[in-house]
């Protein structure tokens, strides 16, 4: 019977031994990975500032393999200042490591905003967009920089348009990125994106609001477009093209949601364009949709 015990004691003892030394391990390996990782970022940094640009490069190779873009930005800052503009250049405009166009764009965004008490260097740095425009070809600029860290620097942005426009006298470069960005939006139905440029501050004309608005009812987008091309773009509400109001292109669409939001806001509801298409009303009645015809005589039709 004690031998049995003896036996027991022992096989916990060794249990217990090989637990412990498994826990001692992992928090040993943990503790390794970390200051590895704290050892690589900081000798980056500090050997950047010494190097060329092509050895800078060279040096920051495995960050850009592992697509550590905020890691990127911070290395490359601690340059001197000709040496960040070429060595931002060097990353655009090189695909070896295989940067994709967006993180490219976001190191862009990075490193002005690092920039942005030296304008003049900030400025440089955004200008690779007018230097690469291959870069926003399939993603605007403008939604890429509302994505990353940096949304809330998008007056930099602006400022930087602005300036460019008086300086390049380009009066439509700034109203190009931004509209490039609210189409790309519209197409996905991303009314949030939308609604958040508003909210930066981000302004379109009235008349390009209104041919967004005609977009998205011709497309099916979604009626939340609405009120805030309204509130914040000061769309018509009575826009018209191919003699169809807003408001007949979505009775067309059968787009009942559509319909009673521009009701809603203002629409008027028997307002004729085309007096061979007739109104709102006559063009429900003719397809025979009895709900939307219900709506539209609710409003006064």
């Amino acid at each position: 019977m004690e031998k049995k015990q003896s036996n027991g004691m022992y096989r916990l003892f060794v249990i217990m031994f090989f637990f412990m030394a498994s826990v001692f391990m992992v928090h040993h390996q943990k503790r390794k990975n970390v200051m590895a990782t704290h050892i690589d970022s900081s000798v980056a940094g500090q050997a950047v500032v010494n190097l060329s640009v092509d050895q800078a490069y060279h040096h920051m190779n495995s960050l850009f393999i592992s697509h550590n873009i905020d890691l990127i930005i911070k290395v490359i800052n601690q340059c001197m200042h000709q040496f960040t503009i070429e060595l931002v250049e060097k990353i655009i405009a090189d695909n070896t490591y295989l940067l994709s166009s967006e993180e490219k764009m976001k190191i862009i965004f990075g490193t002005a905003v690092y920039c942005a008490q030296k304008k003049n260097m900030s400025y440089k740095i955004l200008d690779f967009l007018l230097k690469y425009p291959f870069l926003y070809e399939q993603t605007p600029a403008l939604l890429i920089l509302m994505s990353s860290a940096y949304a809330d620097h998008v007056s930099l942005f602006i400022n930087w348009g602005k300036e460019r426009q008086k300086s390049l006298h380009n009066d439509t470069l700034l109203a190009s990125f931004i509209e490039h960005s609210f189409r790309i939006a519209i197409e996905h139905n991303d009314y949030i994106v939308i609604e958040s440029m508003f909210n930066k501050k981000i302004r379109i004309r009235p008349h390009v609001a209104s041919q967004f608005l005609w977009t998205v009812v011709e497309k099916n987008r979604s009626h939340h477009f609405v009120p805030i091309l309204i509130k914040y773009g000061q769309a018509d509400i009575n826009y018209a093209e191919n003699g169809k109001t807003v408001l007949i292109e979505a009775v067309e669409q059968n787009n009942k949601a559509m319909v009673q939001v521009l009701l809603d806001h203002g629409a008027v509801v028997d307002r004729i364009v085309n007096p061979e298409k007739g109104t709102a009303l006559q063009i429900a009645m003719e397809r025979k949709d009895s709900a939307t015809e219900m709506l539209l005589r609710e409003y006064g039709a």
